[in-house]
């Protein structure tokens, strides 16, 4: 069973801003970065995931990021509720669409059939082209409202965080920001983020009672903070 949402899906700064909360903020003149809207036509399936995505949280305390998690949970989250789109967290790519080819055969065939499939398959290349867009927004609103406050300020030194939090419909631009200042940012300095990231990759036990299963995920997660951070 689906449901679909009657209403934009606004985001707020606070983890779980309240509809309302984020209508009084707009109200008020507030930043259109603190609220991101979706469009009405995006369905959101009930169930199905069982634990709430986690928020993102940068490093500090000598903590890696919990990028790593947010990345696997976060795209299973988009990929059951949104579709395909998903994939752009592994993949770095959006969904490729194929744009229909217009050939000379078209116009030699004075039957109009081949014309009339052409049409049928420029209106079907147009809708999930429209599709896809709206996605994105819907995406993009949910990945910056799992982002903590300390996240979207590590974010902001990035150039091109400004840009992305206008478009308001580049997920994918979003990410790889994530991706450039979560990996290696933990301390704000470069020469002990990498000292920080080592350490933390040399003294990793398995805790007691931890699963196999889990160690092995914090173990990559070392792993690829110790090589982002060089």
């Amino acid at each position: 069973m689906t449901i679909e949402k009657k209403s934009s899906i606004r985001v707020a700064k606070s983890e779980n801003g309240a509809h309302h909360e984020s209508e009084k903020k707009m109200e008020k003149g507030s930043d259109p970065q603190d609220t991101i809207t979706a469009p009405k036509t995006i369905i959101i399936k009930p169930g199905g995931i069982s634990e709430a995505p986690p928020m993102l949280q940068p490093g500090r305390d000598g903590l890696p990021s919990n990028v790593h998690r947010c990345q696997e949970k976060w795209q299973n989250y988009i990929m059951y509720h949104f579709g395909d789109i998903g994939i752009f967290f592994t993949t770095r790519k959006y969904p490729l669409i194929e744009q229909p080819t217009f050939k000379k055969s078209i116009l030699r065939d004075k039957s109009g059939i081949l014309k009339t499939i052409y049409i049928d398959n420029l209106k079907a290349y147009t809708k999930k082209k429209e599709k896809l867009r709206e996605k994105k927004v819907a995406t993009f609103a949910f990945m910056f409202g799992q982002m903590s406050e300390e996240s979207k300020q590590v974010c902001a030194r990035d150039p091109k965080y400004d840009e992305a939090i206008l478009q308001q419909s580049n997920p994918l631009k979003l990410w790889n920001i994530i991706m450039r200042t979560h990996l290696s940012e933990q301390t704000g300095h470069s020469r002990m983020n990498r000292r920080v990231a080592r350490k933390a990759y040399e003294t990793l036990r398995q805790d007691e009672g931890e699963t196999l299963l889990n160690f092995k995920r914090r173990y990559e997660d070392a792993l690829k903070t110790l090589k982002a951070s060089g």
